[in-house]
Parts: C-alpha cells; sequence; structure tokens
C-alpha cells in the first residue's frame, strides 16, 4: 500500500497537515474557521530545492498561499558512498552537515572541505550556463 499516489498528492497531504498545525497552533479552536477565510500567510515562505523539491513546493505554496522560492545547493555525497548525502552546499560556500552520519562514518573535515568547494564551483558553473 502507498502512502502517495505522487509527489503532488505527497505535497497536498503535507500541505493540509501543515495548514491544520499551524492554524491549531497559532488560533483557538473557536475562532479558528474565521481565520482560515481572512488569514494572509505573506508572511510564510515555502523554501523549494531543484527538481522534485520544487514541484511539491509549488502545491504546498498555493496551498498556504504562501511565497514560494527555490535554493540551490548541491549534496556532499559519503567518501565511499556519493549517493548518500552527508551535508549540502550553499552558492556562498557554506555547508550543512548530517552530523549523525559524518560522525558514524568517521568522515574526516578535510574531505567536507575539499567536497563543499568542489561542489561549489558545480553550482557556479550551472549559473553561468543558464
Amino acid at each position: 500500500m502507498l502512502l502517495f499516489e505522487d509527489r503532488e498528492d505527497a505535497a497536498k497531504q503535507l500541505a493540509r497537515r501543515l495548514k491544520e498545525e499551524w492554524l491549531d497552533k497559532r488560533y483557538n479552536a473557536k475562532d479558528k474557521q474565521q481565520q482560515q477565510q481572512s488569514n494572509n500567510n505573506n508572511n510564510i515562505i515555502v523554501l523549494a530545492i531543484p527538481r522534485g523539491g520544487v514541484v511539491i513546493g509549488d502545491v504546498i505554496s498555493k496551498i498556504l498561499d504562501a511565497k514560494l522560492d527555490v535554493i540551490v545547493s548541491r549534496k556532499i555525497g559519503a567518501p565511499t558512498n556519493p549517493e548518500l548525502a552527508i551535508g549540502a552546499v550553499m552558492p556562498d560556500g557554506s555547508y550543512f552537515l548530517n552530523k549523525d552520519i559524518v560522525n558514524m562514518l568517521n568522515v574526516p573535515q578535510s574531505y567536507v572541505i575539499e567536497q563543499a568547494n568542489i561542489q561549489k564551483k558545480e553550482i557556479e558553473r550551472g549559473k553561468r550556463n543558464k
């Protein structure tokens, strides 16, 4: 049994859940319906990553009546398995690591820095080619 028919279905289910959770926390049950009708979500921004994430982000932003922005990043793959993401690099060179995986695999900091620099250059190359 599949949880989702496709990415769009997954996005719709997630958006509905986010909307319910957000509204439940922000408003009490008595005036929730009134707030749903008049709520302006201009302060909410849905961030999505290219490929499948943009499809999902677009659906979620529409349901939440929120803005959509795309984050360009590149994966840092594990030393012995490049498909296993141990982190991600942003265009400015900053990176975010899954410290649990990095520690479990005992990934050296020198590897992370080297890969972050390589992936940053790939981001720059991609921007020039568009």
